[in-house]
């Protein structure tokens, strides 16, 4: 570790500002109102369906 050096201000900004432009990103695909056929809740063992 002799040869870290910490990164500046600026370059820690800007790490900050990439992650959260991709949580963002990866958020939006899932924002979309559901439906009933794609709420799944596991409440237990499968059920049939009649």
């Amino acid at each position: 570790m002799e040869d870290y050096h910490k990164p500046d201000q600026q370059t820690l900004q800007a790490l900050r500002n990439i992650a959260n432009r991709l949580r963002i990103s990866s958020i939006r695909p899932s924002s979309a109102v559901p439906t009933s056929s794609t709420i799944t809740l596991n409440t237990g063992p499968p059920r049939a369906v009649s």
